[in-house]
């Protein structure tokens, strides 16, 4: 009679430990067709805590989208927009992860669920009365795509006149922190229009005029080492005591100083800057050819300045380190003066 019991508390002990029965992905998609909104929240936002096994059965990114709607649809705006954000961290498909962006970015630009275009619309009706363009719905579905073309095309403007200042900047950092921003506005281009001509020609013009800096600024660099190589390996006599009497003449290099060594370091870390961000613009841009060469170079450079810098220049009769100095950016047909900053 007491094993009974005991084994009947260690029954009720394991239902009570396994806790309620998780639902399936299934019955959280029937609650949103069924309108059950809150539901919908209460389980996902249990679900996405979930790790190792027991969320292997769970799309994780469908459980976001389908959470993003559900605030939409309740009107909490800003919870919406953090789902949707959530959900493209979570995508594995390039396009659905633009698009939650867009969709994330839409909803913070919308208040009360309203997008208010400011470009002048072009439809007859709206022409008729002075091409103001009415606020759209974006809790309504069907109007999501032109919302987001109209949030596209206000971006896009408003991004305009930064865009022709960084082609005027004269150092690469300002350029870095603008591919940023045009890789903003090329997701948002897709998703509205599923092209990306007008920042995929901005992304192009950076990423040419960077290269023109940052080729400039590796030949300058690549001179500075030969310099400084040339310099610690120009050699002097030296008058030295031999044990047991008499003197001896020795061939003793300069070698480097602290400024040379500074100046080495500050080199090689310039170049391998210079070379990663040759492969970051290149991937976002159509001058991938032009700027893999000046990453080629930087990093030549890195490698030649280090050996500069590891030389023993105590030992007489080593060879010094041969500098090779990249082409100008004019002979790679990219003509352009400027300096890394």
């Amino acid at each position: 009679m007491r094993s009974i019991q005991r084994l009947s508390m260690i029954c009720l002990l394991a239902l009570l430990a396994a806790g309620p029965e998780l639902p399936t992905m299934n019955e959280i998609q029937a609650d949103f067709d069924a309108k059950r909104y809150t539901d919908v929240i209460r389980k996902v936002v249990n679900i996405v805590q979930l790790r190792g096994n027991a969320a292997a059965s769970y799309d994780k990114h469908l459980l976001y989208t389908l959470r993003a709607e559900s605030h939409l649809r309740l009107k909490q705006f800003s919870a919406a927009s953090e789902a949707y954000a959530a959900a493209a961290k979570e995508s594995k498909d390039e396009k659905s992860a633009r698009w939650d962006s867009a969709m994330a970015l839409l909803i913070k630009r919308s208040p009360q669920g309203m997008y208010m275009p400011k470009q002048p619309s072009t439809r007859p009706a709206d022409v008729a009365q002075g091409g103001k363009a009415p606020p759209i719905n974006i809790t309504d579905a069907t109007m999501r795509q032109q919302a987001l073309e109209a949030l596209f095309n206000d971006e896009y403007k408003a991004q305009s006149t930064k865009f022709e200042q960084l082609g005027r900047s004269q150092s690469v950092m300002p350029l870095m922190a603008g591919m940023k921003q045009v890789g903003g506005i090329r997701d948002l281009e897709l998703a509205a229009t599923g092209s990306d001509a007008k920042s995929k020609k901005i992304l192009t013009d950076i990423a040419s005029k960077a290269g023109q800096l940052m080729s400039s600024a590796v030949k300058q660099m690549a001179e500075n080492v030969q310099q400084i190589s040339d310099t610690a390996n120009q050699s002097s006599d030296q008058i030295v005591n031999i044990p047991g009497g008499g003197t001896q003449v020795l061939k003793v290099r300069r070698g480097l100083n602290s400024n040379d060594i500074a100046a080495l370091n500050d080199v090689i870390d310039t170049s391998r800057t210079i070379a990663e961000a040759c492969d970051a613009i290149g991937e976002e841009s159509q001058a991938a050819g032009p700027l893999a060469a000046v990453g080629k170079d930087a990093t030549k450079l890195a490698d030649q300045a280090e050996m500069v810098l590891k030389t023993d220049y105590a030992t007489s009769g080593s060879t010094p380190p041969q500098i090779v100095t990249p082409p100008a950016p004019g002979q790679r047909g990219a003509p352009g003066q400027g300096t890394y900053r």
